[in-house]
């Protein structure tokens, strides 16, 4: 698993567990790279990769702009959900959702002798559709949005296949015991994961044993590359 960035010469490389932490100092850079990221132009800048191959972003990457206030509930992940959820009902509660299905259109029929005027109604009841009806969601009931953001990764990386993940500024909102916390966990669950920051990150030295920080400065240059 690598990433290439464009003002890097060497590639980002994912073989030891570690969180990748881009300290990009020009404000500019900065910006653009987040703003190419928001906007869905990111091959300009990103090559994510997979033994040597290119991975497609839309499918195998996951940009969290916002760490704070990201949506739990994603719609591609309720999706498989759902299906997992079918799945479940078709094999051990087969009978079950039969009987429903019976229910409900022993229902319409009834409903449809009371109407003043001829209706007629679908009995051919799918049961993805029933099963939406319930209307299930991803519930969180998570200590801290760390916390959230990490059943969120995990989440995503074991329904959807998701392989990269990519954040801003976590140091910002976090201090250095709850980053110090997130990276372990990063590091146990072998998450790939980079983080943009604006600035040199301030990590302990338990952190740093589970981030490796590239620091790009003001002139475009690469001038630490902190193990």
């Amino acid at each position: 698993m690598r990433v290439s960035y464009k003002y890097l010469s060497n590639a980002v490389v994912f073989d030891d567990r570690k969180a990748k932490i881009i300290a990009i100092e020009n404000k500019e850079l900065f910006r653009n790279t987040i703003m190419e990221l928001y906007s869905g132009n990111q091959n300009e800048l990103f090559v994510f990769s997979k033994n040597f191959s290119p991975v497609s972003f839309d499918k195998k990457v996951r940009f969290i702009g916002d760490v704070l206030n990201f949506n739990y509930n994603d719609k591609k992940l309720i999706t498989k959900i759902y299906s997992d959820i079918e799945n479940i009902v078709n094999d051990m509660y087969y009978e079950n959702i039969l009987r429903i299905k019976e229910q409900m259109i022993c229902l319409c029929d009834k409903i449809t002798e009371k109407m003043e005027f001829d209706v007629d109604f679908d009995d051919n009841i799918e049961t993805l559709s029933l099963i939406k009806a319930c209307s299930f969601s991803l519930k969180d009931d998570s200590d801290s949005p760390l916390e959230k953001l990490l059943r969120f990764i995990k989440l995503t990386r074991d329904y959807l296949g998701i392989e990269f993940f990519v954040m801003q500024n976590l140091c910002l909102y976090f201090s250095e015991s709850q980053m110090e916390a997130f990276l372990r966990n990063i590091s146990i669950e072998k998450f790939n994961i980079i983080d943009i920051e604006h600035t040199v990150p301030d990590l302990n030295a338990e952190s740093a044993d589970s981030a490796d920080v590239i620091i790009i400065d003001n002139d475009f240059c690469v001038v630490d590359n902190q193990p």
